[in-house]
C-alpha cells in the first residue's frame, strides 16, 4: 500500500526553561469518541509477560490485529467557554440532539431553527446520555443543563443558540461561559487516529483525522489539534494538513516533547459537504510518552531445539528497567504460522531476549520470516516502546 505523505514541516513541542513554546522544523480497534472536553483518563495496568518467554499459534486476524491502529470515531461537536449571546450551530441530520450547559441558572436559553422557529428543549441532568457521552462533567458548568427533545425531528441546516435574554444580546456577550454538544447521529464521522502511540518522546508521532459521508471523503475542511499536557494544560493548537494521496486525510507529525506520560489531543472539524451541508465535528486522542531506555539491535542468532525454533533478539539498555518483545513469524508467501514474547529485566549495556516458537506449529521444510516486532519497556505501566525499524528478517533454520 502506498505510504502517505505529510505535505507540511513537522513540528516538535517542547517548553523552554522560561515557560515560551519552541517549535523545531523537522494506526487498532474502533471505538466511539464518548469524551471530548480535555481530561486524562487512568489507564489500566497492561498485564506484564511473564519472565520466561511465551508463544502460540497465529491466525490471520491475530496477524491483521498485531498491525492494526486505535482510532476514535465521532458524530458529535463540541463548543466550550462560549460567550458569545448568539452562536450558529451547524445541523446535518434529522435526529440531531442539542445540548446547553451554562453555569448561570437564570440564563434564558433560546434555541431557533433554521427556518427561524423557537425549537423546544427540556432540562436534563447529568447523568442523561447527551451529558456523559459528550463531556466530562467535571469540567461542564453545573448550574443549567438543556436539551432538544430526542423524540422531535431536527431539521438540517444551521441554528441560532441566543443565551441571555436581551440585555446579554445587547451587550454582545453572555455573563458565564457556556458549553454546547451537538449530536448529528448520523453517518458523518470524524474518524482520528495517532500513527504510533505509546512513544519515545524524542520520536515524532503523526496525527490523523478523516471526514467521512457514509463511504465517501469529505475534502472541503478545515481541522485543527489542541494539544494538552498531563497536567490538563494548553500547550499548543496547530492546523492539521491535508495529505498528498491521502483519501481526504489530514495529518500533522508531532514531538511529544514535555507532554508527560499522558497527553490528550482533542480535534475539531469544520467544513462542508459536497451537497452544501455545513458541519463541525469533534474528536479526541490519547496519546502515551515517556523514555524507551532501550534501542533494538536486530536478530542476532537463532538455534533449534526439541521444542522450539529459537530467536534472539539483541539490545542496548541506556537506563535498567524490565523490557518486552513480541513478534509474529510468517511463512515465506506471508502465511501466519506462530507468535512469541519474553521479557527480563536487563542491566545498562548489551543484553538480548529469546522468542521461542513452538516447532510444532511449524511446517517441515519451509523458511520464515520474522516480522512485526514490539520492543517495550514495560518498567511503569503503560509501557513505552522503542524505536524498530519496519521490515522483515529471514530465519535460516529449516527443519
Amino acid at each position: 500500500m502506498k505510504k502517505k505523505t505529510l505535505t507540511i514541516a513537522t513540528v516538535a513541542l517542547a517548553v523552554t526553561a522560561a515557560g515560551a513554546l519552541t517549535m523545531n522544523a523537522t494506526s487498532q480497534r474502533s471505538k466511539d469518541n464518548a469524551g471530548p472536553i480535555p481530561s486524562i483518563s487512568k489507564m489500566a495496568p497492561a498485564e506484564l509477560a511473564p519472565a520466561r518467554g511465551d508463544g502460540g499459534r497465529l491466525d490471520q486476524n491475530d496477524l491483521q490485529l498485531s498491525r492494526s491502529r486505535e482510532e476514535t470515531t465521532s458524530t458529535r461537536y463540541v463548543m466550550t467557554d462560549v460567550t458569545a449571546a448568539e452562536v450558529s450551530l451547524p445541523v446535518t441530520s434529522s435526529a440531531a440532539q442539542i445540548g446547553v450547559f451554562t453555569g448561570d441558572a437564570s440564563a434564558p436559553v433560546e434555541l431557533v431553527s433554521p427556518n427561524g422557529a423557537s425549537v423546544a428543549t427540556r432540562p436534563i441532568d447529568a447523568d442523561s446520555d447527551i451529558a456523559t457521552n459528550s463531556a466530562k462533567m467535571a469540567t461542564m458548568p453545573r448550574g443549567k443543563m438543556e436539551a432538544t427533545l430526542r423524540e422531535t425531528p431536527t431539521q438540517p441546516g444551521v441554528y441560532k443558540l441566543r443565551i441571555g435574554g436581551g440585555n446579554a444580546k445587547a451587550a454582545g456577550a453572555t455573563k458565564t461561559p457556556v458549553s454546547v454538544v451537538v449530536n448529528d447521529n448520523n453517518d458523518l464521522v470524524m474518524r482520528s487516529w495517532l500513527s504510533a502511540n505509546q512513544v519515545d518522546s524524542s520520536e515524532f508521532t503523526e496525527i490523523h483525522a478523516q471526514v467521512l459521508d457514509g463511504k465517501n471523503a469529505v475534502r472541503e475542511a478545515k481541522v485543527t489539534a489542541s494539544i494538552f499536557n498531563e497536567k490538563g494544560s494548553l500547550v499548543r493548537t496547530i492546523p492539521l494538513r491535508a495529505l498528498k494521496d491521502g483519501n481526504g486525510e489530514f495529518g500533522v507529525s508531532i514531538r511529544p516533547a514535555q507532554l508527560g506520560r499522558t497527553a490528550t489531543i482533542i480535534l475539531n472539524a469544520a467544513g462542508t459537504t459536497p451537497d452544501g451541508r455545513e458541519f463541525r465535528r469533534t474528536g479526541n486522542l490519547e496519546l502515551i510518552s515517556g523514555t524507551a531506555g532501550v534501542r533494538f539491535g536486530g536478530i542476532t542468532g537463532e538455534s533449534v531445539t526439541d521444542a522450539n525454533l529459537e530467536v534472539t533478539v539483541a539490545v542496548e539498555v541506556q537506563a535498567a528497567g524490565r523490557f518486552h518483545v513480541r513478534a509474529n513469524l510468517v511463512s515465506a508467501d506471508g502465511q501466519p504460522l506462530a507468535w512469541a514474547q519474553d521479557a527480563a529485566q536487563l542491566p545498562p549495556g548489551p543484553g538480548k531476549l529469546t522468542l521461542r516458537f513452538d516447532r510444532n506449529l511449524l511446517p517441515k521444510g519451509k523458511t520464515f520470516s520474522v516480522r512485526d516486532i514490539e520492543l517495550t519497556n514495560v518498567t511503569e505501566m503503560p509501557g513505552v516502546k522503542a524505536p524498530v525499524k519496519s521490515g522483515t528478517y529471514a530465519v535460516r533454520s529449516a527443519f
